[in-house]
């Protein structure tokens, strides 16, 4: 699929259509909910009820993260179910290598998570976070977060959802907190709502995603106007004005 649209602004751009028909030259970080693999796409169908399954195609990491850590300089972080985490250390690597490096793996622990609807096995307490680095000159880690461990506790999105596998506000502002730097410039290549764009925006950091989906691009898009003007979605489609 091709490159069909694209969304400015200041301080943030989201590309209509697949990161690897034009991935960004260089990114300081990549904070990012890609798809799942296949097997947890179809635990989905049955423990989400979601007959249809979900309105994209699974991956599997060895397909994305070289070509995502060929482009961060620094961290790079991708969501993804607790049975994939050594997926993702096979794909990026235990040690230094010319695209970087998998460093540790991060919890997502839901305050409200969704019970296992079919009653015969306990259900997710949430969702985990591999935790990679690009490729580094002088190989030392850097981040906000001190000594603190690599968990964050709390709720999930439960109304006002403009995806299907939406991330809570509060969950990326803390992420881009603890590993970027105000000014730096974050990519999502698989943006959905934007929702990190829109943490980026309220944090003076600089944004690009992308999005294969032509009614999430928009949307993404249309949440990036009303963060620009520090509005949520909800207040700028209700008309009302920016705080000056």
């Amino acid at each position: 699929m091709s490159t069909r649209s694209h969304f400015s602004g200041d301080g943030w751009h989201v590309v209509c259509g697949r990161w690897q028909d034009s991935p960004p030259p260089a990114v300081d970080h990549v904070i990012s909910d890609p798809p799942y693999n296949q097997s947890t796409h179809q635990g989905g169908r049955v423990e989400l009820r979601r007959p249809g399954g979900f309105s994209f195609e699974a991956i599997t990491p060895g397909e994305i993260v070289p070509g995502l850590l060929g482009v961060v300089r620094r961290w790079a972080l991708c969501f993804c179910a607790a049975e994939a985490l050594g997926e993702y250390s096979t794909a990026a690597g235990g040690a230094w290598t010319s695209g970087g490096r998998y460093v540790r793996s991060g919890f997502y622990l839901k305050s409200n998570p969704m019970p296992q609807f079919t009653g015969d096995r306990p259900g997710m307490p949430g969702e985990t976070i591999a935790i990679m680095h690009g490729r580094s000159e002088g190989r030392k880690l850097r981040w906000n977060g001190g000594g603190k461990a690599a968990l964050w506790r709390g709720p999930s999105v439960m109304s006002g959802r403009v995806h299907e596998t939406q991330k809570p506000l509060w969950l990326i502002r803390a992420l881009v907190e603890a590993f970027t730097d105000p000014g730096d410039l974050v990519w999502d290549p698989y943006g959905g709502s934007m929702t990190t764009g829109v943490a980026c925006l309220q944090l003076g950091r600089r944004f690009i995603g992308h999005e294969v989906q032509e009614r999430y691009a928009e949307v993404g898009a249309e949440r990036l106007r009303a963060a620009a003007q520090g509005l949520t979605l909800e207040a700028a489609r209700a008309g009302q004005l920016a705080l000056l």
